[in-house]
């Protein structure tokens, strides 16, 4: 990696932003020049935040070794809380966390962390824990599985892959999933509608999943 990565007093208030870009970002938009210091902004206007780039990180395959290696932008989940609406687009985030603990006893502990860690604005939403996503699954025989992030690699495809081995026995089809097209985020608000799923997309999933036996 050229430059530095991201460091704990980036979360500071008194910080200015920053990010990370990958060689292939550089090479793309900055070929021939370094890009450290270079000002990059992630969505759609001339107006601020802008993040000044720190680092340079090796190219990642993000969609398999078969597929081309795309242009990465990296922010710090902190910096991004404390941009706000200012920065274009609302941040979304799934994580999924391994722990014998019910969800109801955990939820405390995951929302002191957001409010404390990152900021207390973000809402922590729809916990749940495994076991009852397979209850369902063991029900109904089909599970669909939706996010804003690209399916490849994503939430979605740790939890559909979990639903097949946990629940195999059960499945009367394939676990369906929806996701944002295999893209990077465009800057113009026009493409992004173009790239991320929408409630017709999860309609048709819908209709795909119960129209299997």
């Amino acid at each position: 990696m050229r430059g530095r990565g991201f460091q704990p007093a980036d979360a500071s208030s008194a910080a200015g932003l920053v990010a990370v870009v990958n060689e292939k970002f550089a090479e793309t938009f900055w070929k021939g020049q370094d890009p450290i210091g270079k000002r990059v902004k992630p969505c759609c206007n001339d107006q601020p935040p802008w993040f000044t780039v720190v680092g340079v990180a090796k190219d990642v395959k993000q969609g398999g070794v078969a597929q081309e290696t795309g242009t990465e932008l990296y922010m710090s989940v902190q910096q991004v809380a404390r941009s706000g609406p200012g920065l274009g687009f609302t941040p979304l985030n799934h994580v999924v966390l391994r722990t014998t603990i019910t969800p109801a006893a955990l939820a405390r502990t995951i929302e002191r962390t957001v409010r404390e860690q990152l900021d207390p604005s973000v809402p922590v939403v729809r916990l749940r824990d495994m076991e009852t996503v397979l209850a369902s699954v063991k029900k109904t025989g089909k599970a669909l599985v939706g996010s804003q992030a690209v399916k490849t690699a994503s939430f979605t495809a740790e939890v559909a892959d979990t639903i097949t081995r946990r629940a195999f026995d059960w499945l009367d089809a394939p676990v369906e999933r929806v996701g944002a097209r295999f893209a990077p985020l465009p800057f113009a608000p026009v493409m992004e509608e173009y790239v991320v799923p929408h409630a017709a997309d999860v309609l048709e999933a819908i209709r795909r999943t119960v129209g299997r036996a």
